[in-house]
């Protein structure tokens, strides 16, 4: 479900996503994950950082002016599926949903440090309910255990030569995704604290974005040795 290579196609997605559609909307302060708030979620040996920031994108002339939130809304509904998991957990993703941070190592082939954090309103309580239900009923693709008081969700890959991925809520605005266990824990026992001082040249690249908590998406990131090698092939 969480493979090491659709981690890091999403983070391309998002690489190219931002190059042609990087949309200026209202100012936002430092605590949203676009701003410098970003950093608290950032491993300390990181060399990509992709931010996706669906209010800003929802807050967007361009939506606003073609009625997209809408047409996304129906979207949804037309799907049974995901309209019945909607209501199970009480999410809202249009509302409740404020952004995405994809951070870890740039190399695709080196990406056992990658993580996801999604910021929003959680109903907890509501999504564990949920969750037990659809661990019992699919005990193949889903398993939930608690360490050191924190309830883990391991994501079972489709395919055996996949890898899982491990969730948990760091608080009720933030659900932490990793490929490990362990990675998942220390994000969440840390709180967003900064583990460490940032890759310098991931900390030159951040800088270098002009107010990129008013961006609708963004990314930083490191030429690698390794990917210059890459890219000469």
């Amino acid at each position: 479900m969480l493979s090491q290579r659709k981690i890091w196609l999403a983070a391309v997605a998002v690489a190219q996503a931002a190059c042609c559609a990087v949309v200026p909307v209202r100012a936002a302060d430092d605590e949203t994950p676009g701003g410098a708030d970003t950093n608290r979620f950032i491993p300390s040996d990181a060399e990509v950082v992709a931010v996706f920031n669906l209010k800003e994108l929802l807050g967007s002339q361009l939506v606003k002016k073609y009625n997209l939130e809408t047409q996304m809304r129906q979207g949804i509904q037309q799907n049974k599926e995901i309209q019945q998991a909607l209501q199970a957990t009480g999410l809202d993703p249009l509302k409740d949903l404020d952004s995405v941070v994809l951070a870890g190592q740039a190399n695709p082939q080196q990406q056992d440090k990658m993580q996801v954090v999604v910021r929003g309103n959680f109903d907890t309580r509501k999504i564990r309910q949920a969750a037990d239900q659809f661990a019992k009923d699919n005990p193949e693709k889903l398993s939930i255990t608690t360490q050191d008081e924190v309830t883990l969700y391991e994501l079972k890959p489709e395919k055996t030569e996949n890898k899982p991925g491990f969730a948990a809520f760091a608080d009720k605005n933030t659900l932490v995704i990793t490929p490990s266990q362990e990675q998942t824990l220390k994000l969440v026992q840390a709180g967003g604290k900064s583990t460490g001082n940032l890759n310098p040249s991931l900390q030159a690249a951040l800088q270098s974005i002009p107010d990129r908590n008013k961006k609708v998406m963004w990314l930083a990131l490191v030429i690698t040795p390794a990917m210059k090698q890459q890219m000469k092939q």
